[in-house]
C-alpha cells in the first residue's frame, strides 16, 4: 500500500495534496524524503563545501606568505599579494553567509 501524498500549502489558508511519482519517493530512517529535497540539501552542501575549500586555499597562501615571504619569488609585492588573497577569502565567505541566510 503506497504512503498518502504529503500536503502542500498554496497559500496561507489552503491545502492541496500533490500527486508523487513513487521514483521521486524515498524513504530514510522513517522518514518520506522527496527526490527534490534530497538534491536541493546535496547541492546546498556541495556549495558550502566548495566556498570553504576555497577559504582554507587562501588561508594558507597567506600564511605562506607571512611566515616565509622569501620563497615567493614571482610576488615582489608581498602586501598586495596577501590583500588579493583575503580579497578571494571575503568572496567566498559572502557566498557562505548568503547560502547560510536565504537557502
Amino acid at each position: 500500500m503506497l504512503p498518502p501524498p504529503p500536503l502542500y500549502r498554496n497559500t496561507p489558508r489552503q491545502w492541496y495534496l500533490r500527486m508523487i511519482p513513487i521514483s521521486e519517493i524515498y524513504f530514510v530512517f522513517g522518514t518520506l524524503y522527496l527526490l527534490e529535497n534530497i538534491m536541493r540539501e546535496k547541492l546546498l552542501t556541495a556549495l558550502e563545501n566548495h566556498a570553504k575549500g576555497h577559504i582554507d586555499k587562501h588561508r594558507v597562501n597567506v600564511e605562506v606568505y607571512l611566515t616565509n615571504p622569501v620563497g615567493i619569488g614571482e610576488h615582489s609585492d608581498i602586501v598586495e599579494a596577501v590583500e588579493k588573497e583575503l580579497d578571494e577569502m571575503a568572496r567566498y565567505h559572502d557566498q557562505l553567509e548568503m547560502i547560510k541566510k536565504y537557502f
